[in-house]
């Protein structure tokens, strides 16, 4: 799936849950970098922490 987003663009985000160790994980071993927190508003007016994650295309 990477493969065929990196025809497209040169970078890829990932948005996960702060309490997603799971998938913190996973994503991290695929050599994504963390870069950023943010904090995600939904409909119901609750909030959460979120992690995001890039990789980028290889040169």
């Amino acid at each position: 799936m990477l493969v065929y987003l990196f025809q497209f663009v040169s970078k890829i985000y990932f948005h996960i849950g702060a309490n997603n160790i799971r998938s913190q994980g996973a994503i991290e071993r695929i050599g994504t970098d963390k870069n950023a927190e943010a904090v995600a508003t939904y409909s119901d007016g609750t909030s959460r922490l979120s992690l995001v994650y890039q990789i980028s295309k290889a040169k």
